[in-house]
């Protein structure tokens, strides 16, 4: 039988806040006075890897956008600014990004959480254990999905920290689904839940989300958490128990094309 987390130590700016922190084990953060800038040259595709937040938005943002600008620029690297969730954000920078050459998404991405410790075990006769290497299977998994070698940099980034799980299920020795958490101070993150487009419809990913639950649970009682804007992967994390979470904040991603 599952046990409720206390409600009232969940905090939605907390999480948002983690969130935004997610991309610290696995690229470089500069700190500065409107915000952070992240920058990983081993990766100069991956948009996890190399993007700026304006979390200062009271101050001068066209200025702030123009640093950004010319950091990438000098970096040899497309720039990129993703939200910080702050209020009005979008309202605000919009105009200023636009006039600066960005292209501008918002998408409509579902916060979920998991509201309680464990589940009851899902029986699944596939092996499920945690991945400390990225092989060969793994890369052409991920590359089926229509993810790029920025993924699987970013996995590869992330895999030497201790906080990164890496899940798989296997099936004769062959990595057919993978999912990963990632363990941070009260709130835990999933990600990377990807199965094999030649096996999709015999509900790997949905035995994977299981055991991530109850393996979540036995090493932190932290709140487990994701998002997504695919309606098939919210239908499925809805089904292992995610409930969506009302952020009321904007999502969104601005870039300047080639």
């Amino acid at each position: 039988m599952a046990t409720e987390l206390p409600q009232k130590r969940f905090d939605v700016n907390k999480l948002l806040d983690h969130e935004l922190s997610s991309y610290d084990s696995f690229t470089n953060k500069t700190m500065t006075w409107y915000g952070k800038i992240y920058l990983n040259p081993l990766s100069p595709s991956s948009w996890d890897c190399n993007h700026a937040h304006i979390i200062n938005i009271c101050g001068n943002n066209e200025d702030a956008i123009s640093q950004i600008v010319r950091f990438y620029r000098k970096c040899n690297i497309v720039p990129r600014i993703y939200m910080s969730f702050a209020e009005n954000e979008v309202e605000i920078l919009q105009p200023l990004l636009e006039s600066q050459g960005f292209t501008l998404d918002i998408d409509s991405r579902e916060f979920m959480i998991y509201p309680s410790r464990k589940m009851q075990k899902a029986s699944s006769s596939a092996k499920i254990c945690r991945i400390t290497k990225v092989t060969e299977d793994i890369i052409e998994l991920i590359h089926t999905e229509e993810h790029g070698d920025w993924s699987i940099d970013v996995i590869n980034f992330s895999i030497k920290d201790n906080r990164f799980h890496l899940l798989g299920l296997f099936d004769a020795n062959k990595c057919l689904s993978i999912a990963s958490v990632r363990v941070m101070d009260d709130y835990s993150r999933i990600a990377d839940v990807i199965t094999h487009k030649k096996f999709r419809g015999r509900h790997y990913a949905t035995q994977l989300m299981s055991y991530l639950v109850n393996y979540h649970a036995n090493i932190t009682n932290n709140y487990l958490y994701l998002w997504s804007h695919n309606p098939i992967a919210i239908k499925l994390y809805k089904k292992v128990g995610f409930q969506k979470i009302s952020i009321n904040r904007s999502s969104w991603q601005a870039y300047i094309k080639d």
